[in-house]
């Protein structure tokens, strides 16, 4: 029998990280859909699943826009709000501005998607309205490098360390937290492989010629100043 797999994107006021949103497309990926239109044999595309992927919007029914931004121009189509997504199996948080601050209601949700979720995928600054809910309280977490110096400052709460991405704990790992944009994808490739059927993952990943970057920075990169 083919698994359901409800995905949330939060999609924050103002505009998203267009390249951030591209990891969702590795979870795309996992749907016998997708793998049935690149015309895989059947016995491939039962190993798929049943994905159905929302894009939230930061605001409740009767306030939200219709449609987000993002960093390239693209608009992405809000399909649900808040209040009316439901509980998924994967909440995903790409990068809004850097000088988001997420309202009330946003922190509330991801707190109660947290607390339900399979896992939750926080990529770039999308680790700015984690960090506001409180999730990543006394946690390991990552985020942009040029970034980390801040979050330590303003949120030494968190255990803040220099990865492409890391997880919450070495145990339950349920928050995965990325570096700056494309780690996302870094992240949601290391996710697949250790949630998901190897052969299915390593098609994927294939597919996309992702997952072969490690966690670790090259030593220029982590002494590069960028601002």
């Amino acid at each position: 029998m083919t698994q359901s797999l409800k995905v949330g994107v939060l999609l924050c006021s103002g505009v998203v990280q267009f390249l951030d949103i591209a990891a969702v497309d590795l979870l795309a990926m996992l749907s016998s859909a997708y793998l049935r239109l690149c015309d895989f044999p059947e016995n491939v595309v039962a190993l798929g699943h049943e994905v159905k992927l929302h894009y939230i919007a930061d605001a409740v029914k009767g306030e939200a826009p219709t449609e987000s931004l993002t960093t390239a121009g693209a608009r992405v189509r809000i399909t649900d709000t808040l209040d009316s997504v439901g509980t998924l199996d994967i909440l995903v948080i790409p990068g809004p501005a850097p000088t988001y601050v997420p309202s009330p209601q946003t922190i509330a949700f991801i707190q109660k998607q947290t607390a339900t979720a399979k896992a939750v995928l926080v990529i770039c600054t999308g680790v700015l309205p984690a960090a506001f809910s409180g999730i990543l309280a006394n946690k390991r977490a990552t985020g942009p490098l040029e970034l980390l110096p801040t979050l330590r400052e303003k949120m030494p709460n968190v255990e803040w360390i220099a990865k492409r991405w890391t997880t919450d704990d070495d145990d339950k790992k349920k928050i995965w937290t990325s570096g700056g944009v494309t780690n996302g994808i870094d992240m949601v490739a290391a996710y697949l492989k250790e949630n998901f059927d190897p052969q299915l993952v390593k098609l994927v990943c294939a597919v996309a010629d992702v997952g072969d970057r490690g966690q670790e920075y090259p030593e220029w990169q982590l002494n590069l100043k960028l601002v």
